[in-house]
């Protein structure tokens, strides 16, 4: 599976699409790109760095030391530059959905991630971020089973949301250009209702047109007697079809279906049909924490069965002590509200 967060493909992305200022950094001898973020606060000029899909160093605390020290003598040079985010890939520990469930496994995946944080800030001095950018973790399908192993990997309630869907004989195909808008402004509506935010319709346009003129993305359609149900975008390099989001609506006909089952269900045989070996579900929460405002989304992913994977996550390195924890007592405050 490729690394996502330093692909050429989020890379364009992030930079073409979205318009982010991006830069390059060679960390453990390794190149890599990262993104800036700048604010303005009258004459003062704020700016924070991400770099995510780093890999540590295993055994080496002393390499990871240095490679801090060095980040801050090259960015904490400027009054203005708040913190140095990394995002950190290696693995805290994967495994199949469907054979952890006891009762004791995520109280002790919630221990060892809290003793993991605290030992690498007392053995290189990284921070565990008040910022998530990279997702804590993922659910992988590795799609190289038949449909009915697939489907016999979910748990009970996801089966039955999918042999619901095949019963009322739903559609799926591919959209067409002509569908792109229809998306949107279904996505836009359920974003309103459930208060959650988008990105901008320009910005959404923006992204199929690269997507389709690269045909590196898809989006995912279901749909019954013209209306349109769901879907579902994502986006494909090597060996892997990696989901970014999606919606379902809430006609009353089809309430009882579990359309995001479903379409994911057929992306899984989509992938396999393509030549790709995994769908990357993309994002979710650590386990163990409940309170994590992802838990709802995750639950979801993990009962489509696959492998759920827990990286280390997101640590920052501190350029300006007064700034950072400013803006980190501004930024929970904000979220609590």
């Amino acid at each position: 599976m490729i690394n996502f967060f330093q692909s050429a493909l989020r890379k364009d992305i992030k930079t073409i699409v979205y318009g982010d200022k991006s830069f390059q950094i060679t960390l453990f001898d390794k190149e890599f790109f990262g993104l800036q973020k700048e604010k303005k606060i009258g004459p003062l000029s704020l700016s924070w760095f991400q770099v995510l899909g780093v890999e540590l160093p295993t055994n080496n605390t002393q390499r990871v030391r240095e490679e801090v020290k060095r980040v801050q003598q090259d960015y904490g040079n400027h009054r203005g530059n708040i913190f140095f985010q990394r995002g950190v890939v290696n693995e805290i520990l994967a495994f199949y959905n469907i054979s952890h469930r006891s009762p004791d496994f995520a109280p002790g995946m919630r221990t060892t991630r809290q003793k993991l944080e605290s030992r690498l800030h007392h053995e290189t001095g990284l921070i565990a971020s008040f910022r998530e950018n990279m997702p804590l973790a993922t659910v992988v399908i590795e799609t190289n089973k038949s449909d009915a192993e697939l489907l016999n990997d979910m748990n009970s309630g996801a089966k039955n949301h999918v042999r619901k869907a095949l019963n009322k004989d739903i559609d799926f195909h591919i959209a067409q250009p002509h569908e792109y808008e229809t998306f949107y402004e279904e996505r836009h509506k359920v974003s309103q209702m459930k208060g959650f935010n988008i990105i901008s319709k320009h910005t959404y346009l923006k992204l199929m047109n690269y997507l389709t003129e690269n045909k590196c993305g898809n989006i995912f359609i279901a749909s019954k007697d013209g209306v349109l149900l769901g879907g579902s975008i994502a986006i494909y390099q090597e060996d892997t079809l990696t989901y970014l989001y999606g919606f379902s609506n809430r006609d009353e006909r089809f309430r009882n279906v579990g359309v995001h089952q479903f379409i994911k269900y057929k992306m899984f045989s989509w992938a396999r049909e393509n030549g790709l070996q995994y769908l990357d579900l993309f994002g979710g929460a650590p386990t163990g924490f409940p309170e994590h405002p992802l838990t709802s989304v995750s639950a979801f992913k993990e009962s489509l069965g696959g492998t759920k994977i827990e990286w280390y996550g997101n640590y920052d390195i501190v350029l300006n002590p007064t700034l950072y924890y400013s803006s980190k007592t501004i930024y929970r405050w904000k979220r609590k509200k």
